[in-house]
């Protein structure tokens, strides 16, 4: 029987995943894994930076100014309050995107009734998602 060995960098590398990404005690696995997340990218964070970017005029503001754009959301912070409040707006996501929250939730439910394992899992998510959106995975 041979045994398989590793470059001794890789191993620093991961002991080091090992102690502080997987059994931290400030970060683990529910803290960085995006399983059964609707948000799974900070694609959200950037288009609100965008949305603000252009309601500032632009990424440098002088003090003065960035007070006033400050102000102006707040303003539009209460607003959304009480508007998702009474459910009068919503996230809105595209249709693609809808299909592959569809997707993806419904393996996840599978593999949480261990209908799938870990490995079925991911082979089954790379099927589906090569067949519905070729031409975005390869």
């Amino acid at each position: 029987m041979s045994c398989i060995t590793s470059p001794p960098m890789l191993e620093i590398l991961m002991d080091y995943l090992e102690r502080n990404w997987i059994r931290g005690r400030f970060w683990n696995p529910v803290h960085w894994s995006c399983f059964n997340l609707l948000l799974r990218t900070n694609n959200d964070c950037e288009g609100l930076h965008n949305d603000w970017n252009k309601l500032a005029g632009g990424p440098n503001l002088p003090f003065y100014k960035m007070t006033m754009v400050l102000e102006q959301l707040c303003e539009d912070v209460k607003l959304s309050q009480k508007l998702l409040l009474h459910e009068k707006i919503k996230a809105h996501r595209k249709k693609e995107t809808q299909l592959k929250n569809s997707i993806l939730f419904t393996l996840w439910s599978r593999y949480h009734d261990n209908e799938l394992s870990t490995v079925e899992l991911l082979e089954e998510i790379v099927l589906e998602l090569r067949t519905s959106f070729p031409t975005v995975v390869p």
